[in-house]
């Protein structure tokens, strides 16, 4: 991986090892989100098929990710 991407870009990784970097649009909207949870999120994701070294990564909507921010925020001023 290009490591003088941009500190706006989210990098992807796959059992530790980079694989790629999330669209710049995407990366936008969850850059400040992922910042209010600490840095990092753990997402799922599977090859396209046996064998493939495609991987597919299904990204929260950022919504889901507000509504998450709201409930961690809101557990850690609670605590």
């Amino acid at each position: 991986m290009d490591a003088s991407r941009g500190r706006g870009n989210i990098a992807a990784f796959s059992n530790g090892r980079g694989v790629g970097y999330l669209p710049e649009s995407v990366a936008a909207e969850m850059h400040p989100l992922l910042d209010d949870l600490g840095g990092a999120a753990v997402v799922n994701g599977a090859g396209v098929r046996t064998g493939s070294i495609r991987l597919w990564v299904d990204l929260p909507t950022s919504s889901a990710v507000r509504r998450l921010v709201a409930t961690v925020s809101s557990s850690r001023v609670a605590g």
